[in-house]
Formats: structure tokens, C-alpha cells, sequence
């Protein structure tokens, strides 16, 4: 689930759906409750992947 959750978090910061001072956020917190995850760790998840995709491409 958690990984689950952070891929689409991860694809909603792409598509610039959630971004950190202008309300985005919320969307953030949507997703953490729809899979019952703190936001925290899916966040956390999502910047492991990020650093990921910019290390192996």
C-alpha cells in the first residue's frame, strides 16, 4: 500500500498537482487518508524514488 500510495504522489508532484505552499498539499493528505498511510512516510517514499529516477537514468 505504501509503495502504492507513493507512486501516485510522486506522479501528482510531476504533474505539479501537489506542490508545498499553495494548497497542493491537500491533495497530499487525500492520498495518505484514501490509503491510510501517514503522509510522512508516503513522502518519505516518494523522495527515495525521486532520487531514483535521477541517479539511474
Amino acid at each position: 500500500m505504501l509503495w502504492s500510495a507513493a507512486i501516485i504522489y510522486s506522479a501528482c508532484q510531476r504533474e505539479n498537482l501537489i506542490w508545498r505552499r499553495t494548497g497542493g498539499l491537500r491533495l497530499g493528505m487525500e492520498i495518505a487518508l484514501f490509503f491510510g498511510i501517514k503522509l510522512i512516510s508516503i513522502r518519505s517514499k516518494a523522495s527515495g524514488m525521486k532520487k531514483y529516477r535521477t541517479t539511474s537514468g
